[in-house]
């Protein structure tokens, strides 16, 4: 899970490159970007479960 703040460019300089080498090993990413002070925990907490759902598929589907 790669996290960066909205609005502050120097926290994703290196997210194409570190994202793109990451998916590139088949390594799945979510990109989190938020206002710093995670006002939407709501919404971050449906994403990140959405996110750890999607590995588990990968897993049933790779060792089935």
């Amino acid at each position: 899970i790669y996290s960066s703040v909205m609005h502050c460019d120097h926290f994703l300089y290196d997210a194409p490159s570190t994202i793109g080498s990451l998916k590139g090993r088949d390594v799945p990413v979510l990109l989190l970007r938020h206002d710093g002070e995670w006002n939407a925990l709501g919404q971050v907490k449906t994403r990140i479960e959405a996110f750890l759902e999607t590995i588990e598929n990968r897993k049933v589907h790779r060792y089935a």
